[in-house]
């Protein structure tokens, strides 16, 4: 008769403080209230799912029982530890919070506590999942809390701990667990896989770690799922296709064809992923993710340290980095993440994805700020300084557009400043130069209306739900890259005043000034 199978987060939980993964903090401190006799009459554990709490509350259990304790850890060999590991001891009594949320099964803990232990020197009631008692059961236990007979241990783990009465944190020591580590959690699969000779590779574990977001018991799972699944050595790629993540060597080559601005190979990927069912928010996410690595290996020099992946992706990461300059990966950043807002949100998620790779592949040169701040002060274009902007690689030369889009109009001579209609009319010039520089900016200004001028300050109203654009918009740095532009653009020195505004102007100069922003700005993405 074959013995039946133990999964593997139960094969391999931890059996003593010392095997615990990560934790110190609340292990250590354990261990020595256990050594000294200070254990509190009640704990709260909290922490996300599959970090520990059950497991170190069963540690601790055994460790207030156990007949020969070493060093503040439990024997694990005698008969108060074994009962305790097996679930059978009667001095252990595990409580699923979620299933005995009422007052009377309060009271019929509260009677129990009464009676004393049946071997071991203390009763330890663990309830987990605590924050699913209801109020009224909350009350009637505060009572046993606050004076518990001697020989009672309470340890309490929830995962939603702002969801239990402050009158019940207060009578119990609180400890907060963290998430492991993803090198934490890699070092403890390699060395599981490796006792049971699960044939994994690296960049597997490093996906299988990735995906379980800083849980033990989620990875550990997963790994055995993986077992089950696959036939022969296990891939990255098969845990994409269990889990249905979009596989990160995919996102690499989508990141190149991005980068080497080709929109058609990006599209052409990016359908190839919908068809094997990756939903667009979840390309969008990974691609999210493979950005704010990119940024940390420009603006890093630690990236090991700062970016969790095997040694080859680590490499091309750093590859695609020089390619890939600090604006750049600071505005496509900011392109995917609202792309990413908008495909979870919207009924046609394919819209947000195909628009997002259409312009990050498609984007003009970004220009520092510093370096237009120069071009600004010197009145003259980067094309005057004799240090000309390198053009952006194509992925295929032979795909470029016949026409070369030409150069934004140099800045207008600073001598008198434009009267208001001709600021209106040239308006959508303003945003155009703007879209350049800081695209956030544009995108906030573009309902926007400049609506008055008087004494060289320029009132520019926006609609009163676009307080949070207003308050960006007034910063010192932001409002004077402002004023700078619109001193190149309008002719003269014009101060800025943001105005939220509920009746926004609806006339048909209005109309045409927008209708025209919107036309500047699609000949902008298409290189018109």
């Amino acid at each position: 008769m074959s013995t039946a199978y133990i999964p593997l987060a139960r094969k391999y939980r931890p059996p003593t403080f010392a095997k615990v993964v990560g934790q110190e903090h609340v292990t250590v401190t354990l261990k020595r209230a256990v050594l000294s006799g200070r254990a509190a009459s009640a704990y709260l554990f909290c922490g996300p799912r599959g970090v520990g709490k059950t497991t170190i509350a069963r540690i601790l259990a055994k460790a207030l029982n156990c007949e020969d304790l070493k060093e503040g850890e439990p024997c694990g060999q005698c008969t108060s530890c074994m009962e305790t590991a097996a679930g059978t001891s009667l001095d252990v009594l595990e409580i699923d919070g979620a299933s005995n949320t009422g007052v009377e099964d309060v009271r019929q803990l509260r009677e129990t506590v009464k009676l004393h232990s049946a071997g071991g020197r203390f009763k330890v009631y663990i309830i987990d999942e605590v924050h699913m008692l209801s109020d009224s059961a909350f009350n009637a236990l505060l009572k046993t809390l606050e004076e518990p007979p001697p020989h009672v241990r309470f340890v309490f783990a929830t995962t939603a701990p702002q969801k239990v009465l402050a009158t019940v944190v207060s009578r119990c020591q609180r400890f907060d667990f963290s998430r492991l580590t993803h090198a934490q959690i890699v070092a403890h699969l390699q060395e599981i896989a490796g006792k049971e000779e699960i044939p994994i590779r690296a960049e597997a574990l490093h996906e299988i770690a990735r995906v379980s977001e800083g849980s033990l018991r989620d990875a550990l799972s997963l790994l055995d799922q993986m077992y089950s699944f696959a036939q022969g050595e296990i891939g990255a790629g098969d845990v994409a296709s269990v889990v249905g993540v979009v596989d990160r060597l995919a996102i690499f080559e989508l990141g190149d064809v991005l980068i080497g601005g080709d929109p058609a190979a990006a599209l052409t990927q990016a359908a190839a992923l919908t068809e094997i069912g990756r939903e667009p928010a979840l390309i969008l996410g990974g691609l999210l993710q493979h950005w704010r690595d990119l940024m940390i290996a420009t603006a890093s020099a630690d990236v090991e340290g700062l970016v969790s992946l095997p040694d080859d992706q680590l490499a091309r990461l750093k590859q695609q980095a020089e390619r890939c300059p600090l604006e750049e990966c600071l505005y496509i950043l900011n392109v995917l993440t609202h792309a990413h807002e908008s495909a979870r949100r919207s009924t046609l998620p394919r819209i947000p994805l195909d628009l997002a790779l259409v312009k990050i592949a498609r984007r003009e040169q970004i220009v520092s700020v510093p370096q237009l701040l120069a071009e600004l002060r010197g009145g003259i274009t980067p094309q005057t300084t004799g240090a000309a902007v390198p053009a952006r690689p194509r992925a295929n030369p032979d795909s470029a557009p016949k026409s070369v889009p030409a150069p934004p109009p140099a800045p207008r001579p600073a001598s008198k400043t434009q009267g208001l209609q001709e600021i209106q009319e040239s308006w959508p010039e303003y945003l155009n130069r703007l879209g350049k520089v800081r695209a956030s900016f544009s995108s906030y200004l573009a309902e926007a209306h400049p609506v008055a001028l008087e004494d060289g300050v320029l009132t520019v109203a926006l609609d009163e739900r676009q307080r949070f654009h207003k308050e960006t918009l007034e910063g010192r740095e932001e409002k004077t890259l402002l004023e700078k532009l619109a001193a190149a653009v309008f002719g003269g020195p014009v101060k800025l005043k943001f105005d939220l505004r509920s009746d926004l102007p609806s006339s048909r100069k209005s109309s045409q000034l927008l209708e025209s922003t919107v036309k500047m700005f699609q000949g902008q993405i298409l290189g018109e």
